[in-house]
């Protein structure tokens, strides 16, 4: 190599040195004295002029010099570079050692594994320093020790060059001693931010424990408020069926109630229970849930429900079976209004029937014997109308105030009950006209019968007189025949009334009467 190329070589290097810029974001660096640099080229070029001078006595000792200088001035580049590669090492471990000693503040998994997953990336970056940076530092400063000049001029070594030849070792024993304290910290962080995962975990399983209880206490109480409106609403029952179905629906209910509590809510209390014991403790810190009053809180609030529920399911409950009392007793009306009804519409059938065929006596003493019975049997069938009518209006305004708007049994209503009090009545009425025109007929036929009587006997007993007189007669047979011409010559006056006796015979037979008042005819005298 021509020292020509030596200084070309020098400047280049310097000019490399001064121009040289190392710039990260975490730091930067220069060659800190340019002007050396400038320095030693100035001197270069006096010198070169000089030793172009004296070079042909010198050339072999400045030869050897050159080299030499040349040898140091490598040295002292292979310094500057090993103090470079220390320099962004150390930067470097200044970086780390700040990001390992920092306590991140972690509240969530997914912030525990990132910072896991960056100390991870920690890691393979110092692996990789490690086999690149640290081995290039290593294997520099192991040249700069190792190098030797040595010619009959003269020599040089590091260690004879007095420029802190122990810095090389310094360096690389800074960087070995803080390559072992980065682990250190590393594995104390790995520690730390693994059980910051792992209380994370825990509480995110408290979360989801929560998250559970709270959706399940959700769930219960949207059931709760469903079966509070059912418990509240009144329903509207007019059948024994319905308040049976009722009370059916509300025994489903109880049994869905009961299961409710054995599945349900006793889920939601061992989940509260769980959620509320559950502990993380370790050296490095501790976990449990943070807000416990809001879990017994909703536990509280599912067991004031249930007793309202209880309590007004009793209610409800208490409401239906009066509903079926009150219903079956409907019924029970119903029935015995219908009852009622149809006993009293037979009542005044048979009775009107009865009244209608009547015999009021065949001759006048026994219709006007027949009136008592009139005025007895009007009585009787009137009170006892009354007494029907008494009963099934009570039963039918006992069952109307109970809400009885319509009856499967009969179709009788007291209107039209009293349709059919007013035919019994006018049957009775009726038969009391009936009864005054038999009276009527019975007193005019009675007294046609006697002003019969009153002239036919008289004449019998005058005809019989006549015979008696004649036939038992014990005058002389003269004086019996003149009594006997006698009463033939009077015959026409003595029979006058034998007209009568025949027009009031015809009537009496045209009436078909039997008289009372005499056996006797109009062919018996």
């Amino acid at each position: 190599m021509t020292s020509e190329s030596n200084v070309a070589q020098l400047k280049a290097l310097g000019a490399g040195i001064q121009q040289a810029r190392y710039e990260t974001q975490y730091s930067k660096a220069q060659w800190e004295t340019p002007a050396e640099i400038d320095e030693r080229h100035a001197f270069v070029d006096a010198k070169w002029v000089e030793l172009s001078q004296l070079s042909a006595a010198k050339r072999l000792v400045l030869e050897d010099d050159l080299a030499r200088e040349t040898f140091k001035a490598n040295l002292r580049v292979l310094n500057t570079n090993h103090n470079d590669k220390n320099v962004k090492l150390q930067a470097w471990i200044g970086e780390k050692e700040a990001y390992l000693r920092t306590k991140e503040h972690i509240d969530t998994v997914a912030e525990a594994q990132l910072q896991l997953s960056l100390l991870e990336a920690y890691e393979r970056d110092k692996n990789s320093l490690t086999t690149h940076n640290v081995a290039q530092l290593k294997a520099l400063g192991h040249e700069i020790r190792s190098a030797r000049y040595e010619t009959q001029y003269s020599s040089a070594t590091w260690s004879s060059m007095n420029e802190s030849p122990g810095q090389v070792d310094e360096r690389e024993a800074s960087v070995d001693a803080k390559w072992a304290e980065l682990s250190q910290l590393s594995a104390a962080k790995k520690e730390v931010l693994e059980d910051d995962l792992a209380r994370e975990q825990f509480r995110d399983k408290l979360r989801t424990w929560n998250h559970n209880h709270s959706s399940a206490f959700s769930r219960l109480e949207a059931w709760v408020s469903l079966k509070k409106e059912y418990l509240r609403k009144v329903e509207h029952i007019d059948t024994v069926s319905g308040a049976q179905v009722q009370l059916k629906l509300l025994a489903a209910y109880g049994r869905d109630k009961n299961l409710k509590a054995e599945t349900l809510v006793a889920a939601l209390k061992r989940l509260g229970a769980e959620l509320l014991e559950a502990r993380y403790h370790t050296k490095h810190s501790s976990a449990q849930w943070e807000t416990p009053a809001e879990v017994t809180s909703r536990e509280s609030s599912i067991d004031a429900a249930w007793a309202e529920l209880t309590q007004l399911s009793d209610a409800k409950q208490k409401v239906l079976e009066a509903d079926l009392a009150r219903e079956i007793k409907k019924e029970e009306l119903r029935v015995q209004f219908a009852g009622l009804a149809g006993d009293f519409a037979r009542f005044a059938r048979e009775a009107s029937e009865t009244v209608a065929s009547s015999q009021f006596g065949f001759d006048l003493p026994e219709v006007e014997a027949y009136a008592a019975e009139l005025e007895r049997s009007d009585s009787a069938y009137a009170s006892e109308a009354d007494a029907s009518r008494e009963k099934y209006t009570a039963v039918f305004n006992e069952g109307y105030a109970l809400g009885v708007r319509e009856n499967v049994y009969t179709d009788a209503t007291l209107e039209s009950l009293a349709g059919v009090r007013a035919s019994l009545d006018a049957a009775l009425a009726a038969r009391r006209t009936a009864y005054h025109a038999e009276l009527e007929v019975q007193r005019a036929n009675d007294a046609l019968c006697k002003r019969f009587a009153d002239i036919a006997d008289p004449l019998s007993h005058w005809i019989t007189n006549q015979k008696d007189t004649i036939t038992k007669s014990k005058e002389e047979l003269e004086a019996q025949l003149a009594y006997v011409e006698q009463r033939l010559g009077s015959a026409a006056a003595d029979s006058a009334s034998l007209a009568q006796i025949r027009e009031l015979q015809a009537e009496i037979d045209s009436k078909s009467i039997t008289n009372r008042h005499t056996l006797l005819t109009a062919r018996d005298v």
